[in-house]
């Protein structure tokens, strides 16, 4: 049978935005059928954090995205393919006048996840991401550019589930 989850969680990324790291909030929906599923994920990542312009000032960026996480998956471990799809919202910080511009954000990559069953129909599923960008933004502070998208980008998450059988 087709089984169906619902989960929410929070993720841990490097790279994707210009901070040292960034914390967001994840909501999931997921379809199940024998060893293969099919998820798709909201992701926002608020601006926590900035990089630093040597001349003073800085940027940051606001990380909004869609997923689609196709899944092989052997009892309570999943490999998956990732597909980010979104807007990378990038801002002036500590700057006379700030500007605020979006570009298009887009990735590729791979899911190791595993799950922990907690109760009949609750699930903790813990995972890590490895993505390389399929855009390239750099944000640039008076002519100088002072963050650009790296060649790759991780994330560590964790979701609750809700299973329905």
């Amino acid at each position: 049978p087709v089984r169906f989850r619902v989960g929410a969680g929070l993720q841990v990324g490097v790279g994707a935005a210009p901070a040292t790291g960034s914390l967001g909030v994840t909501a999931q929906a997921e379809l199940r059928y024998r060893a293969f599923s099919l998820g798709i994920e909201g992701r926002v990542d608020p601006r926590i954090g900035s990089a630093s312009a040597s001349t003073g000032g800085g940027v940051a960026a606001t990380l909004i995205l869609g997923v689609l996480a196709p899944c092989a998956r052997w009892r309570w471990l999943g490999f998956c393919a990732l597909l980010e799809l979104g807007a990378l919202q990038g801002v002036g910080v500590d700057v006379a006048t700030p500007f605020q511009a979006s570009t298009l954000y887009a990735a590729a990559g791979v899911r190791l996840a595993g799950e922990i069953p907690l109760h009949k129909v609750l699930a903790l599923e813990l995972h890590l991401d490895g993505l390389t960008p399929l855009t390239y933004t750099s944000l640039s502070l008076n002519g100088a550019e002072v963050w650009s998208t790296p060649p790759l980008s991780g994330a560590l998450g964790a979701n609750l589930q809700v299973l329905f059988p």
